[in-house]
């Protein structure tokens, strides 16, 4: 039962016709990767949906189709459907399986497609009050989209431009608990991922270090995070601190 996308394309070279098929990968990776020699013009992804069994609603999608006599050949992922049509019955199959989850993950992609078209500053770069408050307002909304990543790059903005320990503290927790609870939706989570969110719980207690406000309440957070996930999220934070973390703090973080 793999999690993944249904998608529908379409290609220009091909009026009238609509390809609806699923993948594990990004729809737009998928556009591209259709992109052969074959096809004089690339494919557009016009409509995409994360479901948690995406070959069992891509296979229920096209007996739909095919019944309605829109299926151009029977071994073949065309469709001569308009788009709002083929949405249509993509979303209605998708709701009987999934529930909200495919919502969720929907605004994942979406709000990520945003946070990529925002212009943000590097690394080293200065920015004013006015601007950090313009990406405030922006990166938040983006979060409440549902693409929760965008909570860790405002906590970085503050920790950078004015060492707001407050600020910091506020979005780098939200961001956390987004981050354990989206991958909780997920109906096969790689163990890698979990991994990687025990890792971002050590940059955190590691920022604050360096930021000099360490305090017993961040200790405190970082307890009931754990006691609310699993091993993996906790093997990646002991992996990480064993590596990285010296003296006292490394006891402290040991010993949670």
């Amino acid at each position: 039962m793999p999690a993944g996308f249904v998608y529908v394309l379409e290609n220009e070279t091909i009026p009238g016709l609509l390809k609806i098929g699923s993948t594990e990968k990004n729809p737009e990776e998928r556009a591209k990767e259709l992109m052969t020699t074959g096809v004089p013009s690339s494919f557009k992804v016009v409509y995409y949906c994360y479901v948690s069994d995406n070959k069992l609603v891509e296979e229920l999608v096209h007996r739909a189709l095919e019944s309605q006599g829109c299926r151009k050949h029977s071994n073949r992922e065309f469709f001569t459907v308009s788009v709002d049509e083929a949405i249509r019955v993509i979303e209605a199959i998708s709701s009987e399986q999934d529930g909200s989850t495919s919502e969720r993950v929907h605004g994942y992609y979406v709000g990520r497609s945003i946070y990529l078209q925002t212009k943000l500053p590097s690394y080293e770069e200065q920015i004013d009050e006015n601007e950090v408050e313009r990406l405030e307002v922006k990166l938040t909304e983006v979060a409440r989209i549902g693409y929760h990543p965008a909570l860790q790059t405002l906590a970085e903005i503050f920790m950078r431009n004015f060492l707001n320990s407050i600020r910091f503290r506020m979005y780098y927790q939200e961001y956390l608990i987004a981050c354990q609870e989206y991958s909780k939706i997920l109906s096969d989570p790689r163990n890698q991922d979990k991994y990687e969110i025990g890792k971002s719980v050590a940059k955190y207690i590691e920022c604050l270090v360096e930021m000099k406000c360490i305090m017993a309440s961040d200790f405190e957070f970082v307890q009931k995070f754990f006691l609310s996930g699993d091993q993996f999220i906790y093997e990646g934070f002991i992996g990480y601190v064993n590596r990285f973390f010296q003296g006292d703090i490394k006891d402290r973080c040991l010993n949670l």
